[in-house]
């Protein structure tokens, strides 16, 4: 009996995969969007379709509407960083691509 209830019990779900914490150490925006602005800047506006310095303005001007549409930092998870929202914005917008 107590066999057949440890079979039929629920696979364990998780708020947060595992993969995905590691996100900080091997995501895209750390690893790809960093590398392109320091040194291609030709590839890093083909990635996300504008240059750098309009990405940066795009960013301070969202900057200053922080505390609105800034997402909390909870107990279990940490929201996305505002650059990895814009540029994830920007790149489906130009491609369709879905991460």
């Amino acid at each position: 009996m107590e066999q057949q209830r440890k079979k039929l019990r629920k696979a364990r779900s998780y708020w947060v995969c595992p993969w995905l914490a590691r996100r900080k150490l091997f995501g895209q925006w750390e690893r790809l969007i960093h590398e392109l602005a320091r040194k291609d800047k030709s590839s890093c506006k083909n990635f996300l379709r504008v240059d750098r310095d309009l990405f940066m303005d795009i960013l301070n001007k969202i900057g200053q509407f922080g505390p609105c549409i800034m997402k909390k930092c909870t107990f279990w998870r940490e929201p996305l960083k505002p650059g990895l929202r814009l540029a994830l914005t920007l790149r489906y917008l130009a491609t369709g691509d879905n991460f």
